[in-house]
């Protein structure tokens, strides 16, 4: 997944990446996720300032499926409540408010024995390359309700929503899906998103040039019965070894600033 602007050492890189196996692991026993680990794996990446991404291990056929991960291992609105109580979350907004209570709470207010894979996740997460953005005053208000949701600092909320914003992805059983969850999802948070700058770092670009870019990246979704994540590999191409793998986060060419609002990059730097 994109990292801040700051670029992590060798160092930081190695210790993200035992951490984000970590993660994994731990989702894997409390929860049941799983990787095809004989198809691709988490490494240090050059792409949007440094980092992990995900990279084909050998060749990975046109549409294989890569990963599941079950719904239960997420951040989502639902696990926040079940921490932190209150009301069912009515609008997409209020679900991702809540998120971000719940990813602060676990990394700055306190653990719950519920959420141990989840603490795991949230503390693999690049805190330390979260830069001290001012973000702009109309977060405030919502800076404010999370900090008091979580029990949490005004700062630490802040970082919270800071460090999630490239990160909340939007899951449905399909793009119509009206009942979409906003959530943060172990492994599938690993994929870079394919700037032009990325691909060109990556030689991808010719390759992923050839088709759109929903086919050219991986393919998120809920299982029919919504308990599971399932993660499909790019449908355009098969991807050569060693090759990295990318998430589109989805771009309206009309509404250029709301993309950079939401996820904190340009898409296509």
């Amino acid at each position: 997944m994109r990292m801040p602007s700051h670029t992590p050492s060798q160092s930081m890189r190695a210790l993200l990446l035992v951490a984000a196996a970590t993660a994994l692991q731990n989702a894997k026993d409390y929860h049941g996720a799983s990787y095809d680990a004989a198809l691709v794996e988490p490494r240090p990446s050059k792409a949007c300032g440094g980092g992990l991404g995900v990279f084909a291990v050998r060749e990975v056929p046109p549409g294989a499926r890569l990963a599941e991960i079950p719904v239960a291992a997420c951040l989502t609105a639902d696990a926040a409540r079940a921490v932190l109580g209150g009301e069912e979350a009515e609008s997409y907004a209020a679900q991702r408010e809540l998120t971000r209570a719940l990813l602060a709470y676990l990394r700055f207010g306190g653990t719950n024995e519920t959420c141990a894979a989840q603490k795991a996740y949230v503390d693999s997460l690049p805190w330390d390359g979260v830069e001290d953005v001012k973000l702009k005053d109309a977060w405030r208000p919502t800076i404010m309700r999370i900090a008091d949701r979580a029990g949490v600092a005004d700062d630490d909320a802040a970082r919270a929503v800071q460090l999630s914003r490239s990160r909340g992805l939007d899951l449905g059983t399909s793009a119509e899906d009206a009942e979409r969850l906003h959530a943060m999802v172990p492994f599938l948070d690993l994929f870079n998103h394919p700037s032009l700058g990325a691909l060109e770092a990556s030689g991808a670009r010719e390759r992923v040039g050839k088709a759109s870019v929903f086919d050219s990246c991986v393919k998120w979704y809920l299982s029919d019965d919504r308990t599971r994540v399932l993660v499909d590999a790019p449908s355009a191409f098969a991807t050569p070894a060693s090759q990295e793998l990318w998430l589109w986060y989805g771009y309206d060419a009309k509404d250029h600033g709301a993309f950079v609002e939401a996820y904190g990059f340009e898409p296509f730097d």
